[in-house]
């Protein structure tokens, strides 16, 4: 069996870090390394993180995409595991997500069915999908939702070298993905998104134009490999 690392950027993410912890904390096949990256918080995370055994690193608010890298080049273990602090995985979602690398070679990530969920108090926006409202599912290969063989990494670099500001696990897959690096999707709920507000992915209008820019960045990858 491969050795998991988990990473954890966290930013003043006292309100749900517990429920995250406790998500990584039930998985039916534990990590071996836990690795959460404290991104400046000034608020009770630090606490909770101790509370919880995970091994800290201290960063300096340098976002959450360049948090999670350094947390990647910390954590230990074969295959990556994110799990961004707002979020919960069901508990089979790495024992499930194991199980398909281990029986695919080929594949170097791997994500999962995801459902959206609204935080009390908190309104719709705009993008929401009234089939959420059902618990309806989307496949995700977003941080949250999928398990990453370190290969990929070493391979398709990081999050934070992607040149956006939000969209980066969408720009990094693009990346991959034009690299020849194969996905897989895991048919069964995984994670569990939680929309409350102040998501960092927030922005609509900033997603729409990073999206095109990610479109156009394949594109040029493509006419350089042909040229």
């Amino acid at each position: 069996m491969p050795e998991i690392g988990v990473v954890l950027p966290v930013f003043n993410g006292e309100a749900f870090l517990r429920e995250a912890l406790d998500s990584i904390a039930a998985q039916t096949r534990q990590p071996d390394d836990v690795v959460a990256v404290d991104d400046g918080s000034t608020d009770g995370s630090a606490t909770l993180l101790r509370q919880f055994g995970a091994r800290v690193v201290r960063a300096n608010r340098v976002g959450q995409a360049h948090a999670r890298d350094l947390g990647i080049r910390t954590v230990t273990g074969e295959v990556i595991a994110c799990l961004d602090q707002d979020d919960r995985w069901r508990p089979d979602k790495l024992a499930r997500q194991v199980a398909v690398l281990d029986a695919a070679p080929d594949v170097s990530f791997v994500g999962a069915l995801c459902v959206t969920f609204l935080h009390p108090g908190t309104q719709r926006p705009l993008w929401w999908k009234p089939a959420w409202d059902t618990g309806a599912s989307d496949p995700s290969l977003s941080p949250s939702a999928t398990l990453y063989r370190r290969s990929a990494f070493e391979r398709a670099g990081g999050f934070g070298g992607t040149g956006v500001q939000i969209s980066e696990d969408v720009a990094w897959t693009a990346r991959a993905q034009d690299l020849g690096l194969r996905s897989a999707i895991v048919d069964e709920v995984l994670v569990e998104r939680r929309i409350h507000g102040s998501n960092t992915s927030g922005d609509q209008d900033l997603r729409v134009r990073e999206h095109l820019a990610i479109v156009r960045a394949t594109i040029a990858r493509k006419r350089a490999r042909n040229d």
